[in-house]
């Protein structure tokens, strides 16, 4: 997956836990784009303590995307539920 303009690894709020084959992820992080927030992708498949988290997040499986937004997991929602998941903590109108 290329690395994009929204891409910020030391202040970014929003990590995407995913993998560049899965198309939710890149759902996700399209839907982010379109939107305008900064995130940190962490591919899973290649940094294993990554996937390790992502499985401690969802009772050992590892499901794709998962995102930490501040410390506040979401794993594979929706747009609609993104956007209300991240209005909740007042990141997005």
């Amino acid at each position: 997956m290329e690395n994009n303009s929204n891409l910020q690894h030391s202040q970014s709020v929003i990590k995407v836990y995913g993998a560049d084959w899965c198309s939710h992820t890149r759902e996700t992080i399209s839907h982010l784009d379109q939107i305008g927030l900064q995130y940190q992708y962490i591919n899973v498949e290649e940094n294993a303590k990554a996937s390790d988290w992502v499985k401690d997040q969802n009772d050992g499986l590892e499901i794709k995307p998962t995102l930490d937004v501040g410390g506040d997991i979401i794993t594979a929602p929706s747009n609609t539920d993104l956007d209300n998941f991240l209005h909740e903590r007042n990141l997005y109108q």
